[in-house]
């Protein structure tokens, strides 16, 4: 885990990055306020 990679999967998509281990907790409904994550737009990445 490092922020580079988390960078790296963030510049092809809007979508937020959210370690497994918390998707995992949602599933199990310990971390409701993730779901908002999942259903919201990032702003772009952009690179220069």
């Amino acid at each position: 885990e490092c922020s580079a990679c988390k960078m790296q999967m963030e510049q092809g998509t809007t979508k937020p990055t959210i370690h497994p281990l918390k998707i995992l907790a949602l599933a199990y409904g310990l971390m409701p306020d993730l779901e908002s994550l999942l259903t919201t737009r990032g702003e772009e990445l952009v690179v220069t």
